[in-house]
């Protein structure tokens, strides 16, 4: 049977495929903000008796989480760059995850101050950050308004257990979302050393779909390059715009002046956010010219499956059995690369796929040195094609089904439900 074609606007991400041939039930998720549940699982940042900052698991309901850190920091009389945590979640949510605060934990109470906002659990801890109290993450997730086809739901999660994943795709959050997916679009003119233009797409380029007031601002600034006159249309919520606004008002055409009033992990994230562009572009033109996602090939570049996807082993014909013998017993993943300073190209088939696509996009890999913002360089890595979807589940609560399943840090659960629901971007 063949596959279904994904819509438009998800090619356009890079997302050209799927892995299931089922048909999809439609839906719609995040209908209501407890339809989408996100819970962080790891142990959490080191604790001590005694420590400049506080560790604390926090409860979010509609919260994007650069927004809360940066809300947070506001109530606590801290900088946003002394809130620190591990994983970003979407905004249309209910979320369980770490953050830590240099403040002490007496002042976490300010928090309450925020709507929609509870601390579980606090204490001290020494350090800002918390490599590896992150695992990954469950997901309990509710899709309304689908045809209800049982044995569509069926198929797809038979097919998804015999591959053991899907394909590891960066899903659209990744890029804005169907909103404003426009991330890549700014990391693209940052690493073309392009800062004007980086502004202009993030500052202006109105979109439909979004708050009537925000495409207004977002038009005058594009039409007249007036920050000033943007910035008494913006709506007060739109914080990073109206920083980057504010400081072209400030020292007029100081475009690198303007995106450093971003924090620095947002500003990373735009160059990111083209890595996983390509990525998506690369792992899409492995899957079409039928290479598998669990399939060794002379010249492969695999990994541990929980290696950091720097160090990588390349596929020969002297290891190619026992290479897909660690494959099949899920101890290893075949890669694909986030083009960077330092990422390795495949060589062989693979690697041909992965020249053609930084060829076609005129893309170097020192392209991402950024020159213009160099403290946003990015040295790159190679990134496993293969997405394990652990505790696979579903139920059915009057009618619509409900997907349960966990997935590691770094996956997006709507690339996983893309695969039963085949639906626009607008639907996840």
């Amino acid at each position: 049977m063949s596959r279904p074609q994904p819509p438009a606007e998800e090619q356009a991400l890079g997302l050209r495929s799927y892995l299931t041939t089922t048909p999809g039930i439609g839906g719609k998720l995040r209908t209501e903000a407890e339809d989408f549940v996100v819970i962080e699982t790891g142990a959490g940042p080191d604790r001590f008796d005694a420590g400049a900052h506080t560790a604390a698991r926090v409860r979010l309901k509609n919260w994007e989480t650069n927004r809360f850190a940066g809300q947070a920091a506001r109530v606590l009389g801290i900088h946003h760059d002394q809130v620190a945590f591990a994983g970003m979640k979407d905004k249309r949510a209910v979320t369980e995850q770490w953050f830590t605060f240099k403040v002490p934990p007496s002042a976490l109470g300010e928090l309450g101050k925020l709507a929609d906002v509870q601390v579980l659990e606090s204490y001290a801890t020494r350090k800002a950050h918390f490599t590896g109290a992150h695992a990954g993450n469950k997901f309990v997730l509710r899709v309304r308004d689908s045809t209800r086809d049982r044995q569509a739901v069926e198929g797809a999660v038979a097919a998804i257990r015999s591959e053991g994943g899907v394909p590891n795709f960066f899903g659209p959050q990744r890029f804005g979302g169907h909103f404003r997916p426009v991330t890549h679009l700014v990391g693209k003119a940052l690493v073309e050393a392009d800062l004007e233009e980086a502004v202009r797409l993030y500052a202006g380029n109105p979109m439909p779909g979004e708050q009537e007031e925000a495409q207004a601002a977002r038009k005058v600034y594009d039409d007249t390059r007036d920050p000033a006159a943007a910035l008494e249309l913006y709506p007060p919520k739109l914080d990073p715009e109206r920083a980057i606004l504010q400081r072209l008002v400030k020292r007029p055409g100081d475009f690198r002046y303007a995106m450093q009033a971003l924090p620095e992990n947002l500003v990373q994230l735009f160059v990111h956010a083209h890595q996983s562009w390509l990525f998506n572009q690369i792992l899409s033109a492995r899957v079409e010219a039928g290479l598998g996602l669990g399939t060794a090939h002379e010249g492969d570049l695999v990994m541990g499956v929980d290696d950091d996807g720097i160090r990588v082993h390349k596929v020969s014909a002297i290891n190619q059995a026992k290479v897909q013998r660690e494959l099949d017993l899920g101890r290893a993943t075949i890669t694909a690369p986030l083009v960077g300073l330092s990422s390795p190209l495949a060589s062989g088939a693979p690697g041909e796929i992965e020249e053609a696509v930084l060829l076609e996009n005129d893309i170097q890999p020192q392209d991402f040195r950024v020159r213009e913002l160099p403290e946003v360089a990015s040295d790159g890595r190679r990134r496993g094609i293969l997405q394990p979807v652990r505790d696979l589940d579903v139920t059915w609560v009057d009618g619509d089904p409900v997907f349960a399943f966990a997935l590691g840090k770094g996956s997006y659960a709507t690339v996983v439900l893309r695969e039963f629901m085949k639906a626009p971007i607008a639907d996840y």
